[in-house]
């Protein structure tokens, strides 16, 4: 017996549940195979940034979210120290979970004046995932398949015939959609049988990273608390995380790209990163490699990659999981628009266009923020001195690595500020677009960027107001009526939300521009300041028409 849905996707990771949340929240119908039937046995990406949480916030689960990991008024800092018991070195502030639902500014963190209605946040993707998976189920349009795995496919000009396997049974079922997609993560099994390559650098570093319940790890912290705690020394390197703000715990023990995995004891790199008997269990382990590497194409035929299928990277600030969902919601509303029949399949050439450069961004970004980080001076013999002498080198070198390293964490311009500067189905105007930085973002209304957010009269954000389809700002009270581009969408069919802006802050953030179209995943895809002489081109540009 053969099952037929639209959209097969295996994995249900974070990443798969994302793109199958939003094609059901269109209407779209889809099954998720994934073989897991209980969470990982250790913690994956813990972040998840302001872009994520805007879209998760439009999916309707971003409070949610927001709600679990750290207990809500846990300090979310980054602190640099020598050991657990030693000396701090840096610290760089972040806002509570209470605080950021609450909408309280607190002016010394270093991410309070991010414009966005959803800042970052600090969760473990132990607690984020079920959150996601529990959402995704309330509708019937996805089936969610636990304790499932993929074995094949093959593809014809109309369909993707694939074979899976019901994991207790062994029992296998053919299941027939329109398009697969691949959210297995980096030994993705579609990703080798379309033979698409990964490209890049296949080691930066290796880790070996282990999942740990220790109650009495928090009390002898002696500094303020703190979320990510970063321990360098000369006995070695360690990230160790807070995972419930209480008893778990995740340490990371960096071994450099010469380390020996195998030969790697976690004991000693635990007892010198804390410099304190301190009891724990050990209730995980994985011995990895970071790499920096992109898929050389990311779609044949009617097969998709997405996340870590098409990229996988050193996790520096969460970029993997976040660039992985902001994938999903790329992909998402193409296939909503192909499906539906108001755009043409070239529509989704332009999903491999926009994503791929990204991919190759994120993954140089993630690699320089590594290595521009650990290049601390360890053997400097003042480095854990007591006393005034050492003091000083140490906030000489906490300096160094807020210079260094404040870009990974203030990471607003790859959070908010990524565009699609070379897209097909984006009407370029000529504007020279703000240049690029990990840590710097400047407001534009130039095609291909995210939109702007703003508050507005309401107390609601500028994205709840957008539509799931094309939003049009017609912005101010001098705003052209738009009538003709408003009918050239009706013409063809493609859904559009027509959103008066009365609100003066609009005219600064979109730069005078009173009429901006927003794709329905909130980047900018035309912008003008009358009505456009062909609406037709305009429509048909943005959904591959032409």
């Amino acid at each position: 017996m053969m099952t037929e849905i639209p959209i097969l996707i295996a994995g249900g990771g974070p990443v798969g549940t994302t793109l199958a949340l939003d094609l059901a929240q269109r209407g779209v119908a889809s099954i998720v195979l994934e073989e897991r039937l209980a969470m990982p046995p250790n913690p994956k990406c813990n972040t998840t940034n302001a872009r994520s949480m805007e879209h998760f916030r439009r999916l309707g689960c971003a409070d949610a979210i927001r709600r679990v990991g750290l207990p809500l008024d846990r300090a979310t800092d980054v602190v640099y120290a020598t050991r657990w018991v030693g000396q701090e070195l840096t610290r760089y502030r972040l806002r509570s979970s209470r605080a950021v639902l609450e909408r309280r500014g607190d002016y010394g963190a270093i991410d309070d004046y991010w414009p966005t209605p959803e800042p970052q946040h600090r969760v473990s993707q132990l607690a984020m995932e079920p959150v996601l998976r529990a959402h995704v189920q309330k509708f019937s349009q996805c089936q969610y398949r636990e304790g499932w795995r993929f074995l094949s496919y093959t593809q014809s000009s109309e369909f993707v015939d694939c074979v899976v396997q019901e994991i207790a049974s062994g029992a296998e079922q053919h299941i027939r959609c329109r398009y697969l997609v691949s959210c297995e993560g980096a030994q993705s099994r579609i990703r080798r049988t379309m033979q698409a390559t990964l490209e890049g650098r296949e080691c930066i570093s290796k880790f070996c990273t282990t999942y740990l319940r220790a109650p009495a790890l928090d009390t002898r912290w002696p500094h303020a608390p703190a979320w990510m705690h970063r321990i360098y020394n000369a006995d070695g390197e360690s990230h160790i995380i807070a995972i419930d703000g209480r008893e778990l715990w995740l340490h990371h023990s960096i071994l450099g790209p010469d380390g020996d995995l195998d030969a790697h004891d976690h004991r000693p790199a635990i007892a010198h990163a804390l410099g304190a008997n301190v009891e724990y269990d050990v209730l995980g382990q994985e011995r990895w490699i970071a790499r920096a590497m992109v898929a050389d194409r990311y779609r044949s035929g009617r097969v998709f990659l997405c996340g870590d299928s098409a990229h996988i990277w050193i996790p520096m600030g969460g970029f993997g999981m976040n660039a992985g969902i902001e994938d999903a919601v790329n992909l998402a509303w193409k296939l909503w628009a192909t499906l539906a029949g108001w755009a043409p399949s070239a529509l989704l050439d332009s999903y491999e266009a926009e994503r791929r450069s990204i991919g190759q961004l994120v993954a140089g970004s993630a690699a320089k923020i590594f290595e521009d980080l650990y290049r601390i001076p360890v053997q400097d013999p003042l480095f854990e001195a007591i006393g005034p002498a050492g003091d000083a080198r140490r906030a000489e070198i906490g300096h160094l690595i807020t210079q260094r390293n404040l870009a990974e964490f203030d990471s607003i311009g790859m959070q908010l500020g990524v565009a699609y500067t070379e897209s097909p189905v984006i009407c370029h105007d000529g504007a020279t677009l703000p240049a690029f930085a990990i840590n710097r973002y400047t407001e534009s209304s130039c095609p291909g960027v995210r939109a702007p957010h703003f508050w507005r009269d309401s107390g609601r954000a500028l994205f709840d107001d957008l539509g799931p389809g094309f939003s049009l700002l017609c912005i101010g009270p001098q705003a052209p009526a738009a009538a003709k581009l408003i009918s050239a969408f009706e013409a063809r069919g493609v859904p559009l939300t027509v959103v008066p802006i009365a609100e003066p802050i609009a005219a600064e953030k979109y730069q005078g521009y009173p009429l901006i179209l927003i794709r329905p995943d909130q980047h900018i895809a035309w912008r003008s300041m009358q009505e456009p002489a062909n609406p037709l081109a305009v429509v048909d540009t943005v959904t591959a028409q032409i």
